[in-house]
């Protein structure tokens, strides 16, 4: 029986899912493990029976995706003969189990069960590479189909964490020669006429740089795992053979503008610190209330916080402790604005690791306020050049 009710919920940095799956896992967890990246709007799910992996993709296990999942790493499958087999197989088993389905489909066009258990975790990695790389929501959502429908038994949680830190620690090394699997691999002829590789394996480079396609591309339409595809080709650029056309869209940008999150409960100084501060190039955002402050901090991922102390409801000082137990603002640079120019405030303000900033009280304290807050802003953040 099917359920959309979620067990489990999380938010998660870059490289803190694999643990803390760990830490939401049971042994006889059935059902989905919904990922939403939050700077690609990217919706992943794993797929568990009985605690273990047995699916990975952008959608959940049906005969559509598990087949997708196949034809990416198994050429086999991409033959005209083996398509019409497959047209022919779903007219007369729509109603069977997918992992029935498939045993017909490898009897019937002589396909290894192995290598479609190294197809599918081969996918169960690709996919997680993504996932562990992010940063989002989790949620579980408890489903007996995974358990009912599975062709594979699949990888523990265990097995899955150490094979992907494992990768994780490849792509790193890899970085500085691969910056980006969507750049383009271009033949130095020359090298190539002059080095010591056989005939055939020229002609296969040859092959592949020809394509004029990026090396995610050539992993796909040689069937290969990305990672394989990236160390291939890393080993080709040490050696002179190729060099990487990395698209314009990807080169490196300029710095992205600083940007600075204040919550004060005055419209006017709202207004004139927003009026001052982008002036000086800084994207600023104001809240003028604590109820949501906390929660729109944790959205913007600004790089400065302004909190003003006296505010209805929270204080700042409040608002300090709530937002240091947030695993996402706890390392976030905070300043506390005051209208109280006092020791006690001050000494307050860095017991919570933060700046003090006071306000201005009369016009003539308008200008040194803007000078010690251009500096305050120079050593926390640095403007593009």
């Amino acid at each position: 029986m099917n359920t959309q009710t979620s067990l489990k919920a999380f938010q998660f940095q870059p490289h803190e899912l694999p643990q803390k799956l760990l830490q939401h896992s049971e042994p006889s967890q059935n059902g989905y493990w919904e990922f939403r990246l939050r700077d690609t709007d990217t919706v992943l799910y794993l797929a568990i029976a009985c605690n273990r992996v047995v699916f990975a993709g952008n959608r959940r296990l049906s005969w559509s995706a598990l087949l997708q999942g196949l034809q990416r790493y198994v050429t086999l499958l991409r033959t005209p003969a083996s398509r019409e087999a497959i047209a022919a197989l779903e007219k007369n088993t729509e109603h069977e189990t997918l992992s029935k389905t498939l045993h017909i489909l490898e009897n019937t066009i002589k396909l290894s069960h192995q290598l479609v258990i190294d197809a599918l975790q081969s996918q169960i990695l690709m996919v997680c590479d993504q996932i562990w790389e992010g940063a989002g929501f989790a949620s579980f959502i408890p489903d007996l189909e995974p358990l009912m429908q599975t062709p594979i038994s699949g990888m523990s949680l265990e097995s899955l964490v150490t094979h992907t830190h494992t990768r994780h620690q490849d792509w790193s090394l890899l970085k500085a020669v691969i910056p980006s699997m969507e750049a383009i691999p271009i033949l130095n002829p020359t090298a190539l006429a002059k080095s010591n590789l056989s005939p055939e394996q020229k002609q296969q480079i040859e092959k592949l740089t020809g394509l004029g396609k990026s090396l995610n591309t050539v992993a796909q339409i040689t069937a290969k795992d990305p990672l394989v595809t990236a160390k291939t080709f890393a080993n080709l650029v040490r050696s002179g053979l190729v060099s990487l056309q990395i698209p314009s869209e990807l080169a490196p940008k300029k710095a992205s503008q600083p940007e600075l999150f204040i919550v004060d409960d005055s419209p006017i100084f709202l207004q004139q610190f927003r009026s001052l501060v982008s002036s000086w190039g800084y994207k600023v955002n104001v809240c003028s209330t604590t109820e949501t402050a906390v929660e729109t901090a944790i959205l913007l991922q600004p790089d400065v916080i302004f909190l003003d102390i006296n505010m209805p409801g929270l204080s700042g000082f409040d608002l300090i402790k709530a937002m240091r137990r947030e695993a996402q603002l706890t390392q976030k640079k905070l300043v506390l604005l005051t209208a109280e120019n006092s020791l006690s405030n001050q000494w307050r303000a860095k017991w919570g690791n933060c700046k003090f900033l006071a306000k201005p009280r009369t016009p003539e304290d308008i200008q040194s306020f803007q000078v010690e807050l251009k500096q305050l802003l120079n050593e926390k953040v640095t403007l593009a050049a």
